[in-house]
């Protein structure tokens, strides 16, 4: 990939010629891994491989601005997950799923299932969240 660079000229009051050279920042850094399903929250970014795998991204933790640094596999299979105040799941069978335990120091404990049958589930779960089913 080419690097961009910016090129800022301006004139002083002596009439000096001023360039500044900045590179400029990548739109899109790319992460190693591939997944079907990405979300990013302040519980960190949680990913979906096209195998249904769940994945945390270490490092992401109450830091949304970071990359992280590796993809650690959760237990558990999931059609997709949802970061925001808490972790969501969507299961392979489409039960409903949060996680629980602590996503710091994040220990390999399962997701608890929350609801049994996704047709329960007619509203919202909270503000700002949503869950899609393939």
């Amino acid at each position: 990939m080419a690097k961009a660079h910016q090129l800022n000229a301006s004139l002083t009051n002596n009439q000096d010629l001023l360039v500044t050279v900045m590179q400029a920042a990548p739109r899109w850094k790319p992460i190693d891994g591939s997944m079907k399903y990405v979300s990013v929250g302040s519980k960190g970014v949680w990913g979906v491989d096209h195998n249904n795998a769940t994945f945390y991204r270490w490092g992401t933790f109450e830091n949304e601005a970071s990359s992280g640094t590796d993809w650690v596999n959760v237990e558990g299979q999931m059609k997709n997950v949802a970061s925001g105040h808490a972790v969501w799941g969507l299961g392979t069978d489409s039960t409903i799923y949060t996680r629980l335990g602590q996503y710091h120091f994040f220990t390999p404990s399962t997701f608890g299932s929350l609801e049994s049958d996704l047709n329960v589930l007619c509203q919202p779960l909270a503000r700002d969240y949503e869950i899609f089913a393939e």
